[in-house]
């Protein structure tokens, strides 16, 4: 009888281990899984790149610059140019024979946290002009063009822009930079000259009065190098 008690109290305990590992079996098999979503944008407060014009190479400057002779013949002439942020205006020549030359000498300003890349110059058609061109030139009243050579002397008259060791001429339409950069809040030499060449002495003379348009020029820089 007391056999038969104990094989049951032993039965019992095994039944009750067996339980207790089913039951923790069955507890592991539940899992959690959390998960974060996370993302950020950025919206600068400031514009991203600020590149004007400035008489200051330190600073953002307004104001004007003069004309220079600069021909090795003497006696050209400019009007004052005005500088306000992105445009330069009023730069204009005179000239009375060939061999003379004007420039204007100015900045261009990074007034940015960014570092500027200088990708292209381009110089546009003259407005309105057919066929289009970078450059026109217009006898004055009573001045026939062919006759008193003023077609050979515009051929004679460019005008061409350097920033620092690149020079682009009207003549080239877009010239494309590379390895041009322009620090964060420091500024370059920016160089217009207008200049009415005598090549080899080979330079035209015209009888008459006449004016000569050029098209628009722009310097275009970045924040990423082209």
């Amino acid at each position: 009888m007391k056999g038969k008690d104990r094989s049951s109290q032993v039965i019992a305990i095994m039944a009750l281990v067996v339980g207790v590992v089913a039951l923790s079996i069955g507890f592991a098999a539940f899992t959690t899984t959390l998960t974060i979503k996370s993302a950020a944008d950025v919206t600068p407060a400031v514009t991203p790149l600020d590149v004007v014009f400035s008489t200051s190479n330190n600073s953002a400057a307004t104001g004007t610059v003069s004309a220079v002779d600069a021909g090795v013949v003497t006696g050209a002439s400019g009007d004052s140019a005005t500088l306000t942020g992105t445009t330069i205006t009023g730069i204009k020549a005179h000239f009375t024979k060939p061999g003379q030359k004007v420039t204007y000498t100015f900045n261009s300003y990074n007034n940015s946290s960014f570092t500027a890349y200088l990708n292209s110059i381009t110089y546009a058609d003259v407005q309105g002009s057919s066929p289009a061109a970078t450059k026109v030139c217009q006898a004055k009243a009573g001045t026939n063009p062919a006759s008193n050579g003023v077609d050979a002397a515009c051929n004679d008259i460019s005008v061409s822009v350097t920033v620092g060791s690149h020079t682009a001429t009207g003549s080239e339409g877009t010239t494309a930079i590379g390895s041009h950069s322009l620090e964060a809040s420091h500024g370059e030499t920016v160089v217009v000259t207008i200049e009415y060449s005598n090549a080899t002495g080979a330079g035209h003379e015209a009888d008459g009065d006449f004016t000569v348009a050029f098209g628009d020029i722009s310097l275009g820089y970045s924040t990423v190098q082209g």
